[in-house]
């Protein structure tokens, strides 16, 4: 799950020693040479934290973090998601993040942030991913209610890493997701859409990574 392509924000938990810098035309470089080196290996690349964790102070692992900035105030950081976009990247990683001057709903859960910015504006067209959901920035809700939140507002990926609240058995949960997603008023054409994004990404990427990067020598 690189690269990071968050401007860095002094004081920030989160961002400590994992950004390219706070540069937006430095970072957003380093950011596409990264992407490039990741994918002409055949490993798929996923840009994070979109639209930005350098936005923000607080750890969204613990809390969630408020940002007061407008659209216009968060165009900098946007900068290096572009250059994302440009190099071709094939997931995005949506932040556990609120911008309460722009959306009521937070950047995993909101259609302006994932289908008008994400995908309108930025032009991307791989894979929405969330951050964990196991994250205190979401907690309060079940997680299969969160899931398909998230799927509903525009996600393709739910990532639910389970390593900061282990589980025994899984499998209730996702019982529990299946049915309710199966419930819900989200069309059969767009969860066909979703998981169509992903195949044609394995059929793609699968047979590259298999065979190793192409090497000079043959």
């Amino acid at each position: 799950l690189a690269p990071v392509a968050d401007l860095y924000r002094a004081g920030s938990r989160v961002l400590a020693r994992r950004c390219f810098g706070s540069d937006a035309e430095l970072v957003a470089a380093c950011v596409k040479a990264y992407i490039e080196g990741l994918q002409g290996a055949g490993l798929l690349a996923c840009v994070k934290h979109f639209p930005g964790h350098g936005t923000v102070a607080g750890d969204s692992h613990e809390l969630l973090p408020v940002s007061p900035l407008s659209l216009a105030q968060l165009e900098p950081h946007l900068v290096p998601f572009r250059a994302a976009v440009a190099a071709g990247v094939k997931i995005m990683m949506a932040a556990h993040l609120e911008f309460s001057a722009i959306d009521v709903n937070t950047v995993p859960f909101s259609s302006f942030f994932l289908k008008q910015l994400a995908r309108g504006r930025l032009g991307f067209s791989g894979l929405l991913l969330s951050d964990d959901l196991d994250m205190a920035a979401v907690a309060g809700r079940p997680l299969p209610e969160v899931m398909v939140a998230g799927l509903s507002a525009g996600l393709d990926l739910a990532l639910w890493g389970r390593n900061l609240k282990p589980v025994a058995d899984p499998l209730p949960v996702m019982a529990a997701f299946v049915a309710k997603l199966q419930n819900c008023a989200l069309p059969e054409s767009v969860i066909q859409e979703k998981t169509g994004r992903l195949d044609a990404l394995v059929e793609k990427f699968a047979p590259v990574a298999a065979a190793g990067p192409e090497r000079e020598d043959g």
